[in-house]
């Protein structure tokens, strides 16, 4: 049985829907700036179709509603789709776009060729194997219009740090960089975005790194706990711990990050922007 995760899923009690909305409102406080600060010069067809692959639970739609009149988005976990619908509703961005729920991939949508505007894509990638990236990549081509635009953002999880580091917090970085081989997908998908898009035939147009730290007391330290807590079912499905194990080195791990006198500091994101030629 894989460990609860009671910060990055609902299971629809209240405690957990208000960890969940926690989250989000982490995510459009940190991640969605440095969104938002990446794409604001880009040209996009704002009256146009804007593709969110890998939308989960809808963290990045505040930004794109600026960029798009219909979002589509996709997701494989049908929950997380619902989540997405919700959270929409909640901030009342269907104001400002009309919203499409795909469960899947872009490969699975049968589009029209050259028919959508734009592709958006964060933190996706990285949990992809090699194949199905390859795949996506070429339906991601096929889909956008002469022109458009193909931006992801994603991370290198070997920068990721703890200043001062402990072993329980290294502990943990080398277990998630092995469940990542066990599965066959990239731990450090960040500095490779440029050769997949170059390998699918895409035009550069902007590349752009960040990290973000996080000291003292800063809530945006809950939400390293909130991914590692996340992966804890893999560790256990994969048979790399034992659900006590986890237990007793997540408490551990907790006591490290929330020290105020240490330093979070997020993996090195890589933001990247192509256009199809």
């Amino acid at each position: 049985m894989a460990p609860e995760n009671t910060y990055l899923t609902s299971q629809g009690n209240e405690s957990e829907r208000q960890a969940d909305a926690a989250r989000i409102a982490e995510q459009s406080l940190t991640l969605n700036l440095h969104t938002e600060k990446f794409l604001k010069d880009l040209p996009f067809e704002s009256s146009g179709t804007l593709i969110d692959f890998g939308a989960g639970t809808g963290g990045a739609h505040p930004v794109l509603v600026n960029y798009a009149s219909h979002i589509i988005a996709t997701e494989v976990e049908e929950k997380k789709l619902r989540m997405a619908e919700a959270y929409a509703q909640t901030k009342e961005l269907n104001n400002k776009a009309t919203f499409e729920y795909r469960l899947g991939g872009i490969a699975g949508l049968e589009l029209a060729n050259e028919s959508i505007d734009t592709i958006y894509g964060r933190l996706i990638w990285q949990h992809l194997d090699s194949p199905t990236r390859s795949s996506e990549m070429r339906a991601s081509r096929t889909a956008l219009k002469r022109g458009g635009i193909f931006a992801g953002e994603d991370m290198d999880l070997l920068t990721w740090r703890l200043e001062p580091t402990t072993p329980t917090f290294d502990f943990f970085i080398d277990s998630l960089i092995k469940l990542y081989q066990k599965k066959g997908t990239e731990p450090r998908m960040g500095p490779k975005l440029t050769a997949l898009c170059e390998g699918a035939g895409f035009e550069i147009i902007k590349v752009n790194t960040y990290a973000i730290p996080a000291s003292g007391n800063d809530r945006f330290k809950r939400l390293h706990l909130g991914i590692f807590q996340a992966v804890g079912g893999g560790f256990v499905g994969t048979g790399m711990m034992t659900e006590e194990q986890f237990k007793n080195e997540f408490a551990q791990l907790t006591a490290d990050i929330m020290d105020e006198s240490r330093t979070a500091h997020t993996p090195l994101v890589t933001q990247i922007a192509a256009r199809k030629i």
